[in-house]
């Protein structure tokens, strides 16, 4: 089958890219005609090589792309090198984006020293191997001494050119890079999954579906076989009663057989779609159906094609009836999108017929318009919201739009302008507040004119609100606000308790020793007891919503509203968008749902009841879009943005707490005063200050996050410098950001060389599953029986601000040794994967070597990836090469960023004197670095006959002797001031007694527990077995933390969301039998199934539209069989060589185990909900029971 063709998943993805994909010989021999002549490409005589590389080479044709101009001819006239330049010398001048031309620019007066193309205008500033190998290869001039010079220059400039690496791989050689292409083209690469995949894991729910199916099949069928019976005996009795009048007795003739005819195919769509439905892949959509039946994609003709018949016979009676029917019930706003993706759903609302032909327009008239809102895609981001630190004075700000406009008389006139008549609406965002700078009186259109009074009201109003009391009647807070000082820090004011930290940091250079241990910093924690204080001041989200909901029935005219309903679906949506976590969208989709357009009388352009022409209500649904995205994306947002700070916190997730602005600033300062306290920070003079805009330094800023004790300080590091700083005259300059990628690329090559560099490092649970599982190894192969372990957990105290810079760069010179002057190659480069699903998927990557391992081309550096990593299927697109950072450059580079991290706070600007720069990518590998090197030089040997594993600053000792164990906690708990290591008392956890250690008398001890956490996972210390820790989710909103996109095929993304989630949770610490015992491991699938289940329903609360379970019960049913399907097919993988099931539902653990935990599991949590999910449970009951009878050899007990 061509599925399981080694580049079938490659070839599929091109296909759906390009208009064409054809071999190199295909496609020239297409170009061949009389007045070209005749080329062969391949001849007998040909080497090896050159066949090789002809057979490998494909080409694909963009679409759009113009034919080559004829005529043309087969000669060769030129050089490969004189083609490639000519070509890249076009590329350059066009300014096409191309892989060909990376690396190479048109000259100009700064680039007279770097290396020129012979015989053109252009130079190369970076290497590009696929256009140098062109040059230089002989198989590329042997191919243009066959296709001359016109087909060759062709396809270089018009064309891509992709090369095969068997055995699955290609790379690009030409044309627009590929990865920009996929995401706009390749939606969903169905063939190759069917072909390469089409034997589907089956289950027991699955059976079940289809079993009802078939019975409604055959249900249906013989329904609506009566049915046609009965509409035929009627059409024939009345033809006959009405034979004198031929129009009377022709239309209702041509109508019931035209009923019938359309009916009976009707149901049989129906059922084949259900019984389709159970093995397609099917998302909810937004469109509300219709009464009479479940809509897919053909059905949706049905309407149009019964308009047409209709008015051939009654042309005369639809204008009325559709008038009549929109005047009498108002038409809401439905956006229409092809339901070949949607869930099908059950009828919500009656809609006749003439309202489908009335709304059908609509669709073809949005492909007309150009400035046509897409709602579907346009978005409202939450994350507009956070951390508005402009100023913590409650208020809007002077720039905002409706302050601006109150000193005009024209003000509603402007406003208007602003809201319909500006084309950037949806793309300047980031100046949504001010007024364009060159504003012309012009004449406004009739309509936008009549509207100009309810405007000035509007902006009359804005005016009169009392903002700050209703602000304090809906979110009052418990602390005096006459008592507050003025939150604001203007430039050059001291900060709150900046005296007592600069004698603090005195004291700090005079005694390191005891700067590093944890007394006295958090001694300034703790010093103000008004922070837990404040820090519960947080606004629910109720009282907020009640702010912005009072404000806007204040501020907005009833008549812009239209009706009352139009006005609580505007204020659902605003409570919904309060309520959503940090990741969140709302759609002008979602916004514009179920609004009636007919009730605003301001939209009409003649006042009065009459007939609406389609064009001229798809117009009036544009203006109200329009005004409904304003309203939520400025007015609300920057209502929310000037009163409130909004944030996230340490606990919650993705859920966000809404602050009173001064409560915001009181709580800031009093972290600023403690982040002083903790961190050594040496304040910068003016000239300092003068000094560093100069050399464009690049500064971090200060922000905190609420925790439950206090605020946890972020340092974020801009990672892209001033553009002012990168003229022409400095492009050789490396960007910072550029050096920052290249130092932490080259220090990870440079630590895979030299694992012992980072000690007992893991990053991740990939990293802990090999280390343990070595190590559950190593014990069972030494010991017949589990020796006693002693496990030590502990956690450095505020790693990142406590190591000095003289032991980091000591640590770092070691791992790069400048002096050498070692040379690293650094490749950037670009892979698109398509994965054994079908879908593709982009990566950026960076491939750092040294000359004994460069890879000079790229055949052989793709070949080199596929032995070395896990690239299958894929297309390789080089980006740029760099052959010249040396060991001693980056440690240069290093250096300066050590000692020039600059904090700005407050407008004032302070250098970090000890610690690491957070926020940078380097952050946790210098962290590792250092920590490793402690662990070579003060505790090797610790891990004899045991296991030491740090994820960053939180270490696990499992050793079978005591004493080490003992000595290991006796030496963190003195603290390695060479290192800034102290670690803290209230994180330390053992399961043994330490009451003899004086040092360690407050760690915590667990000897009558067999559990030890740590970072997430739960350790038996006696069977060595690895459960997970939920206890992180006490007190959290599994709503708030899982966030999807459920604007736009939201079934479809609830899917892919919870399959995603379920494989990050089905790791192999927890499904491993050579970890775990089978007890264990069943025990850790049902906690996954059970958390699956309380996400399946955060994600069912968050569909929009409406959308309800019973609408369609089959595809969450699917959901929940396949999450069974899924999560056994990963213990399988993880468990390969041990039996786990044979047929009968035999064996340790068969599918049908896997089916009963899963559906025990939705079982238990959706019967808390039965209102919700009736239609589901008695499937899931009646499943776990034939599951359950199935395998009678297994014990289902929980």
């Amino acid at each position: 089958m061509a599925g399981r063709e080694p580049f079938a998943g490659v070839l599929t993805a091109l296909r759906r890219c390009y208009a064409k994909v054809v071999p190199l010989e295909t496609f020239v021999r297409g170009l061949q005609d009389s007045s070209s002549g005749e080329v062969e490409v391949l001849r007998g005589d040909d080497i090896g090589c050159y066949r090789t590389f002809v057979r490998a080479c494909l080409v694909c044709v963009p679409r759009g792309t113009r034919d080559i101009p004829r005529p043309f001819t087969f000669e060769q006239l030129s050089s490969q090198k004189e083609v490639t330049a000519r070509v890249v010398q076009r590329l350059c001048e066009k300014r096409k984006k191309n892989v060909f031309s990376y690396g190479y620019a048109l000259l100009d007066e700064n680039s007279s020293h770097l290396p020129v193309l012979p015989c053109s205008r252009i130079y190369s500033y970076l290497p590009n191997t696929v256009t140098e190998s062109t040059c230089t290869n002989g198989v590329w001039e042997t191919l243009l001494s066959r296709i001359g010079d016109d087909v060759m220059m062709y396809l270089m400039e018009h064309c891509a050119i992709f090369l095969q690496v068997p055995p699955s791989n290609y790379y690009q050689v030409c044309g627009q890079p590929i990865y920009e292409l996929i995401p706009y083209n390749v939606h969903s690469l169905s063939a190759f999954a069917r072909q390469r995949f089409s034997k589907h894991n089956r289950n027991r729910l699955i059976d079940y579906m289809q079993k009802r199916v078939v019975f409604h099949r055959q249900y249906l069928l013989k329904s609506s076989q009566w049915k046609s019976k009965q509409r035929l005996d009627a059409n024939v009795t009345s033809m006959g009663r009405k034979k004198n009048n031929k129009r009377q007795s022709l239309m209702p003739s041509y109508q019931y057989s035209a009923a019938v005819s359309k009916g009976s195919r009707q149901i049989r769509m129906v059922t084949e779609h259900l019984e389709t439905q159970s093995s397609s892949s099917l998302h909810l959509s937004a469109t509300v159906p219709s009464l009479k039946r479940k809509p897919n994609r053909e059905q949706l003709e049905i309407p149009a094609k019964r308009a047409r018949v209709e008015e051939e016979v009654g042309e005369e009676r639809s204008s009325t009836e559709m008038q009549a029917e929109s005047h009498r019930k108002g038409v809401e706003m439905r956006m229409h999108e092809s339901q070949s993706d949607s869930v099908q759903t059950k009828p919500v609302g009656g809609i006749s017929s003439k309202h489908r032909r009335q709304k059908r327009p609509v669709g073809h008239l949005a492909k007309k318009s150009p400035n046509k809102l897409l709602p579907s895609t346009v978005y409202i981001n939450k994350k507009l919201l956070l951390y508005s630190c402009r100023s913590f004075r409650e208020g809007f700000p002077k720039s905002f739009l409706l302050n601006r406009l109150q000193g005009y008389q024209a003000g509603g006139r402007r406003l208007i302008e602003t809201i319909f008549l500006n084309p950037d609406l949806l793309q300047q965002k980031h100046n949504r507040n001010l007024l364009c700078r060159k504003w012309r009186k012009k004449r406004l259109p009739k309509r936008y004119w009549q509207m100009r009074h309810t405007f000035q009201k509007l902006l009359k109003n804005h005016r009169k609100c009392p903002y700050l009391a209703i602000l304090k009647k809906n979110c009052p807070v418990k602390i005096s606000e006459d008592s507050v000082r003025e939150t604001e820090l203007p430039c050059g004011v001291a900060l709150p308790g900046q005296a007592e930290a600069h004698r603090q940091v005195e004291q700090f250079v005079k005694e390191p020793a005891k700067g590093v241990t944890s007394s006295r910093c958090e001694s300034g924690e703790v010093c103000d007891s008004n922070l837990t204080n404040l820090n519960k001041q947080c606004s629910m989200q109720w009282n907020v919503f009640m702010f912005v909901r009072e404000c806007l029935e204040r501020v907005i005219p009833a008549e812009l509203w239209g009706s009352n309903h139009n006005k609580r679906q505007f204020l659902k949506n605003v409570r919904i968008f309060i309520s959503m976590g940090k990741f969140a969208k709302l759609s002008l989709k979602e916004l514009m749902w179920k609004m009636r357009v007919n009730d605003c009388m301001w939209l009409r352009l003649v006042k009065g009841d009459h007939f609406v022409p389609p064009s001229e209500h798809c117009f009036r649904e544009e203006i109200l879009a329009k005004f409904l995205y304003w309203l939520m994306d400025t007015y609300v947002i920057l209502l929310l943005r000037s009163f409130f700070y909004v944030t996230e916190n340490t606990f919650q997730k993705n859920q966000l707490f809404y602050y009173r602005k001064f409560v915001w600033g009181k709580l800031q300062n009093i972290g600023i005063r403690n982040h002083f306290a903790r961190v050594h920070l040496r304040a910068l003079s003016s000239e300092e200050i003068e000094a560093i805009r100069q050399k464009k330094y690049v500064t971090s800023r200060l922000r905190f996050i609420p925790r439950p004790n206090g605020l946890r300080p972020i340092v974020k590091t801009s990672s892209v410098v001033d553009a002012q700083a990168f003229s022409k005259e400095s492009r050789e300059k490396k960007q910072y950001n550029t050096q920052l990628k290249n130092l932490f690329s080259v220090l990870n090559y440079e630590r895979t060389l030299n694992r012992s560099c980072i000690g007992s490092s893991v990053f991740g649970k990939d990293d802990i599953y090999r280390t343990w599982k070595n190590f559950t190894a190593e014990v069972r192969k030494s010991y017949d029986k589990n020796p006693q372990f002693y496990f030590v957990k502990a956690d450095v105290s505020r790693a990142y601000d406590t190591i000095p810079h003289n032991k980091l760069v000591e640590v770092v010179s070691r791992v790069l040794k400048p002096q050498k002057k070692t040379h690293y190659c650094i490749r950037r480069y670009a892979v698109v994967m398509i994965t054994p699903s079908g879908k593709a998927r982009k990566s950026y990557r960076r491939n750092v070597s040294t000359w004994h391992d460069f890879k000079p081309d790229m055949n052989s550096f793709v070949s080199y990836l596929h032995e070395t990593t896990s690239l299958r299927n894929a297309i390789v697109v080089e980006q740029s090469l760099n052959l010249d950072e040396t060991s001693s450059s980056l440690f240069t580079f290093f250096l300066h960023m050590i000692h020039n991290n600059i904090l700005e706070i407050g407008n004032r600007y302070y250098v970090q004197c000890c610690g690491i720069p957070q926020g940078s990518i380097l952050s946790t590998l210098l962290c590792n670095l250092c920590y490793g090197d402690m662990e070579n030089s003060l505790l090797s040997g610790i891990q004899q006959d045991g296991v030491l594993m740090r994820l960053v600053d939180d270490f696990l000792l499992v050793t079978p002797y005591l004493t080490k164990a003992r000595h290991f906690l006796r030496t963190l708990a003195t603290g390695i001031p060479e290192y800034g290591c102290s670690i803290n008392p209230n994180k330390t956890v053992m399961n043994f007694c330490v009451d003899d250690i004086p040092e360690c008398s407050k760690f915590k001890q667990t000897l009558d527990s067999h559990v030890i956490p740590w970072c997430g996972l739960l350790f038996n210390t006696e069977t060595l077995e690895i459960c997970c820790n939920y206890s992180s989710y006490s007190g959290t909103s599994i709503r708030s933390s899982l966030s999807f996109n459920s604007s736009r095929t939201p079934g479809k993304n609830m899917k892919y969301k919870l399959a995603a989630v379920l494989k990050l949770k089905c790791h192999s610490l927890f499904l491993d039998l050579q970890i775990n015992r089978l007890e264990t491991v069943l025990i850790n699938i049902y906690e996954i199934f059970l958390l699956q289940a309380y996400r399946f329903h955060a994600c069912v609360l968050q569909l929009p539209f409406n959308q309800q379970v019973r609408n369609n019960p089959n595809f969450f049913l699917r959901i929940i069989s396949e999450t069974a399907s899924c999560c056994y097919s990963i213990v399988k993988a993880n468990n390969k060589g041990i039996t786990l099931g044979k047929k009968g539902a035999a064996g340790m653990f068969p599918s049908e185990a896997a089916e009963w935990l899963c559906y025990h599991a939705f079982t238990v949590k959706l019967s808390k909900h039965r209102v919700i999910y009736k239609c589901l449970l008695n499937p899931l009951k009646a499943c776990k029971y034939s599951a359950r009878l199935s395998a009678p050899t297994v014990e289902f007990t929980l």
